[in-house]
């Protein structure tokens, strides 16, 4: 529910971008914890979470992509969560995605997913710096961009 603690995880990381500070040839998990609450590595404004229904959808994948760039300045990070075989996803990125700054992690056991009740409908979770749930939805991919940045700059005009 909004205004809970986000549900804490670790899970192994598919594709990511290293942070200056984040050295991914040294930890292959991603937590939640990296980015948000007391003791972030790597302290976030904001931590979009979405969850993939059974395969990343590129159109989906270029609309969170284009998020991640236009909001990076104000410390947001993207964390997809990815059901599907992790062998595609990986393909689809590095051929896409060279650059971008998006982290995209292997839930191909739906341990996260279930966790948060995901079913195999795309879903979005925006948790805040300290860690709670600041928005819950599901969004169509023809207004993913336009809801994801209105509920992004609701978070961040207290920041």
């Amino acid at each position: 529910y909004v205004g809970d603690p986000a549900l804490h995880f670790s899970l192994p990381q598919i594709h990511v971008q290293p942070h200056a500070q984040f050295d991914p040839a040294l930890d292959k998990n991603v937590t939640l914890c990296t980015y948000t609450g007391d003791g972030a590595e790597i302290p976030a404004n904001g931590v979009v979470l979405y969850f993939s229904g059974n395969d990343l959808d590129l159109s989906r994948v270029k609309t969170l992509h284009r998020v991640q760039r236009r909001f990076a300045k104000q410390d947001v990070q993207i964390i997809a969560l990815h059901r599907g075989d992790p062998q595609t996803a990986k393909t689809l990125l590095r051929r896409t995605f060279r650059k971008t700054q998006m982290v995209v992690l292997d839930d191909s056991h739906a341990v996260v997913s279930d966790r948060y009740g995901h079913d195999l409908d795309d879903m979005v979770m925006i948790v805040d710096a300290e860690g709670r749930l600041f928005a819950v939805g599901k969004p169509e991919e023809a207004n993913l961009d336009r809801e994801l940045s209105l509920e992004l700059r609701g978070l961040l005009q207290g920041h």
